[in-house]
């Protein structure tokens, strides 16, 4: 089974799903553990730039099992 980490932006007040945008696709791994390792560096980098800019998007990560398409 595959995993997507998938991120959300926090954009005029609603939760948009960065698939839905330029340059925030979704990406694929092999595994829920590595997928989890990848969202706790997303959410430490996260957290390091709002520090640095408090006015950059609030960001959320999420793992998502993989649906096949048909």
């Amino acid at each position: 089974m595959k995993y997507m980490l998938v991120v959300f932006l926090l954009m005029q007040g609603e939760w948009v799903r960065g698939d839905t945008l330029d340059g925030w696709a979704s990406v694929p791994y092999p595994t829920l553990p590595a997928c989890e390792r990848s969202k706790m560096r997303a959410e430490a980098i996260q957290e390091g730039l709002k520090t640095q800019n408090p006015r950059a998007y609030d960001k959320r990560f999420e793992c998502e099992e993989r649906v096949k398409s048909k």
